[in-house]
């Protein structure tokens, strides 16, 4: 196939990777279907190691998520922009929706609720409960008397068992109160199947793109609560600000870097740039 005959290949390892090209191939020369049909057949060839590679890798996960302890996010999806409806709660809108819609693999749904002061409540409510456990296990009973005021300094002298427990009673009234606040447009629902909340994951539920807005499930531990607050614009222009931040970073390291570059190839840019 053109000069390719007259190639000596004991000094093969030392010629250019031209010799393997079509740039090897003379003008005019009727065997150029042999180049063609070589380089059809190695890439025939890498396909289907790619498909076998790709093969393998995906029947290995599929045997690892088969094997696998179900995760109860692989059931759930979380729905945001939930459209409210006159006279009903974001809870009944949620299990009409999904009852009308998604009737075979719903089973359940729980409403994000706005509750920035729950933890605080919790946590200061596991702090006297320890200060009570800790009083009920003195044996004297002078030990139970102290101030009532800061930092058990200043104040009236009081019982502090029976005003760690008034305490008490009142963190309990508030953290009921916690919970029966507002409900925001979020919630997390959860299907019978894997498959059912696939479904339900990828694909559009309403003709409106800013409503009923499905996302994976994040685990426990990922979950910014009061983020779930934020409207679907004020998420879009969260996004919008996150990849300007990135552009302009990106383009204030190009900077430094282009001017250095510059330096190093100094008499070039003398040539390209006369006037400078």
């Amino acid at each position: 196939m053109g000069n390719q005959l007259s190639l000596d290949f004991s000094d093969l390892p030392n010629r250019s990777l031209e010799s393997f090209t079509i740039s090897n191939v003379d003008d005019g020369s009727n065997r150029l279907w042999i180049h063609f049909s070589a380089v059809y057949v190695f890439t025939t060839y890498v396909c289907y190691l790619l498909y076998a590679e790709y093969d393998h890798i995906a029947s290995k996960r599929l045997a690892f998520f088969n094997s696998s302890k179900p995760k109860p996010h692989e059931f759930t999806v979380l729905v945001r922009s939930i459209p409210p409806s006159p006279g009903k709660s974001y809870t009944e809108v949620v299990e009409s929706f999904f009852m009308e819609y998604h009737p075979a693999t719903y089973l359940s749904h729980s409403v994000v609720r706005r509750t920035s002061k729950l933890k605080g409540l919790i946590d200061e409510a596991d702090k006297l409960y320890r200060k009570l456990a800790r009083l009920k296990t003195l044996d004297h009973s002078q030990e139970r008397f102290g101030r009532a005021g800061f930092m058990g300094i200043f104040g009236p002298r009081v019982d502090l068992l029976g005003h760690y427990e008034m305490k008490l009673e009142d963190i309990e009234y508030k953290v009921r109160v916690e919970r029966s606040s507002k409900e925001v447009q979020a919630a997390f629902v959860s299907f019978k199947t894997r498959f059912g909340a696939a479904v339900a994951l990828n694909i559009r539920q309403s003709s409106n793109p800013t409503e009923w807005v499905t996302e994976p499930s994040p685990d426990p531990e990922d979950v910014y609560w009061p983020f779930f607050s934020a409207s679907f614009f004020k998420r879009w222009i969260c996004n919008v600000a996150v990849y300007t931040a990135c552009v302009v970073l990106t383009v204030l390291f190009l900077i430094p870097v282009l001017i250095v570059q510059g330096l190093t190839h100094l008499e070039q840019l003398e040539i390209w740039f006369p006037f400078l």
